[in-house]
């Protein structure tokens, strides 16, 4: 998937997970929780193209990576929100 569509999905499950008085924010904490395993395309800088590749789908595309950002974007964005109780759990369901 291109950068786009990762934000675009990520937008989509943030506006179905979360409350609807979330609103907007909802939106912009889900495709910033789909963007995040693209950070490493930084590292293509360095590396040749084919060992970029190969780095793309590295740790950051791990279902272990998944659930370390999951847990630390939610405690992130309750202490964010507190006022309208994201809780943690949300972001796992």
């Amino acid at each position: 998937m291109d950068s786009i569509t990762h934000i675009v999905l990520g937008a989509c499950v943030g506006e179905v997970l979360m409350d609807k008085k979330s609103g907007r924010k909802a939106i912009l904490w889900g495709a910033l929780a789909q963007s995040i395993p693209d950070i490493d395309f930084i590292s293509g800088a360095w590396l040749p193209i084919t060992k970029a590749l190969i780095a793309h789908r590295g740790l950051t595309h791990s279902f272990l990576f998944a659930f370390i950002i999951a847990f630390f974007l939610a405690l992130i964005a309750s202490k964010w929100h507190r006022a309208e109780e994201i809780s943690t759990r949300k972001w796992f369901s």
